[in-house]
C-alpha cells in the first residue's frame, strides 16, 4: 500500500498516463479545501462563547 504522495510521484515518472496524477491532485484539493474551510468555521463558532 502506497501513500498518496508516493503514488503521485511514481505516476509522474510513468509515461503511460501522465495526466492521472494531475487529475488526482485536483480532486484531492477540491475535497480538502471545503473541509478545511468548514473546520475553520466550526472552530470560530466554538470560540465565540
Amino acid at each position: 500500500m502506497q501513500t498518496l504522495p508516493k503514488w503521485m510521484l511514481n505516476q509522474l515518472s510513468n509515461r503511460q498516463n501522465p495526466l492521472l496524477p494531475y487529475v488526482m491532485a485536483t480532486l484531492v484539493m477540491l475535497v480538502s479545501i471545503p473541509l478545511a474551510w468548514l473546520a475553520q468555521r466550526l472552530s470560530e463558532a466554538g470560540s465565540d462563547n
